[in-house]
């Protein structure tokens, strides 16, 4: 997906994240749901590098884990 940050000035947008450890009284609540923060796993030293260009091109959503 391709953002024209012109246009979201332009609007007025406002983007602001959080993350669980913001809001610790409602993990409970969200774990009940099946909430889940969003992962991808990558095996091997061999794809790591080939994962940090993806991750910097937001190839991702959420944290990416390199298993060794």
């Amino acid at each position: 997906m391709e953002l024209d940050l012109m246009e979201l000035i332009g609007r007025r947008v406002t983007l602001r994240g959080f993350t669980a450890a913001d809001h610790p009284q409602l993990r409970e609540e969200w774990r009940e749901l099946g909430l889940r923060e969003p992962y991808t796993v990558v095996d091997g030293l061999d794809g790591a590098s080939r994962a940090l260009v993806d991750l910097l091109a937001g190839g991702f959503v959420g944290a990416v884990i390199v298993g060794v």
